[in-house]
């Protein structure tokens, strides 16, 4: 029979805790529902992790996302291609010298995702460069400055935006910089 334990009032035989300290258990560390508290802990914090992981994703703070591009003359005027939107630059002439072929220059620009990206393409004495940055692409083409935002979503040229998400969108870039939407 157990003993008294000294101060109990009534005189009962004490109780012996619910689960021992040792045995493989984690030093006693119970949840109320009496479940391990190193297991409970590792459960929740790789939960977090989780959760951590797809929050910075959906924010543009994951994985980089970039579209392809390339610049080609169109009816004479340089023209940069890419998947979310067509860019034609009205005040950039695009002929080759004669006998010699413009081709045509591609890669890609980074428009999502963390870190920092920069590039350069030349052709045919024309330079295209585009960085990204906190979630913005910047690019220039001949003067011409023009940003990306929101993934991939918004363009700004000048003192408009242009909505892309909606699908892509040909931008026609004067040569005193406005910019409009080409009705197709």
């Amino acid at each position: 029979m157990a003993e008294s334990v000294p101060g109990n009032v009534r005189g009962k035989p004490a109780v012996a805790a619910a689960r021992p300290l040792g045995g493989g258990r984690s030093a006693g560390l119970m949840n109320p529902r009496g479940e391990d508290g190193v297991r409970e802990s590792l459960r929740r914090a790789f939960l977090a992790m989780i959760v951590t992981v797809a929050v910075t994703g959906l924010a543009g703070c994951g994985r980089p996302r970039s579209w392809k591009y390339s610049i080609v003359p169109q009816d004479a005027i340089a023209t940069i291609d890419m998947e979310g939107v067509k860019l034609v630059f009205e005040g950039v002439p695009c002929e080759p010298a004669p006998g010699v072929t413009f081709g045509e220059a591609s890669g890609t620009v980074r428009v999502g995702g963390g870190g920092q990206h920069f590039g350069t393409m030349s052709i045919a004495g024309r330079t295209f460069t585009h960085s990204y940055a906190d979630g913005v692409t910047t690019m220039t083409f001949e003067g011409y400055g023009l940003w990306l935002r929101e993934g991939g979503g918004i363009l700004e040229v000048g003192t408009r935006e242009f909505d892309l998400s909606g699908g892509k969108r040909t931008i026609v870039i004067a040569k005193d910089g406005t910019a409009r939407v080409k009705r197709e």
